[in-house]
């Protein structure tokens, strides 16, 4: 989704960018809208206006998910958590796990 947010800001409004998912099958869709942008999963799809007030959102979400995941004793050794951490913190933002807990979105 961070890739969704940060590709749509540079993208002209009404141009549909697609994302894929690592875990999902199909790819997630953005759309700016105005203010606003769309999100698009399958055949649904969700407004949400205005875009800064979902990537605040989106920037939480992850901070609070960050956080859980650096108190579980075993997250090291977790296969699941252990693809979260790789993928996300150490390939996309270069973060080493010490850092997690004040990770913050660019």
């Amino acid at each position: 989704m961070v890739e969704g947010f940060r590709k749509i800001d540079v993208t002209a409004a009404g141009i549909r960018i697609d994302i894929d998912l690592i875990t999902e099958p199909e790819l997630l869709g953005f759309r700016k809208v105005g203010e606003g942008i769309q999100l698009f999963y399958k055949n649904k799809s969700l407004q949400i206006d205005p875009c800064d007030e979902a990537k605040s959102k989106l920037r939480n979400a992850i901070n609070a998910l960050f956080n859980e995941i650096y108190h579980i004793p075993n997250r090291k050794e977790n296969p699941v958590l252990k693809l979260i951490l790789d993928f996300v913190i150490k390939k996309r933002y270069n973060l080493s796990l010490k850092r997690i807990k004040n990770f913050h979105l660019p």
